[in-house]
């Protein structure tokens, strides 16, 4: 965070700088589109969280049981219980980074 927020300012700085013809006439002219060439090349978007998403979503529905707990069970043998909210609809999303990881738990209910 702190080399984007140098590199930001940096960009700034000069841009600034030759914008208002620090260098003069036809100097300052050719250093401010100079200066607009290099931002454009190094500006771009941040794909990166791309990466992000999962790969595979699984969807599904079951009744709440009358004590609210269910059990999730993950294929290396780990498990987590849930007791779920009170609601007539509830969700309950589960989030795995691989099969070796604890599991990330939320819900919540619908009207």
């Amino acid at each position: 965070m702190t080399t984007t927020l140098t590199a930001y300012f940096a960009r700034g700085v000069a841009g600034s700088a030759a914008k208002k013809g620090g260098f003069g006439g036809i100097g300052g002219a050719v250093a401010g589109l100079a200066v607009d060439v290099w931002l454009k090349s190094v500006n771009h978007a941040d794909l990166r969280a791309w990466n992000a998403p999962p790969k595979e979503y699984y969807f599904c529905r079951v009744p709440t049981p009358a004590d609210r707990k269910i059990e999730l069970a993950t294929p290396n043998g780990g498990k987590t219980a849930v007791t779920v909210d009170d609601g007539m609809v509830n969700l309950v999303w589960v989030k795995a980074a691989n099969e070796t990881t604890p599991l990330l738990v939320s819900q919540g209910k619908l009207k």
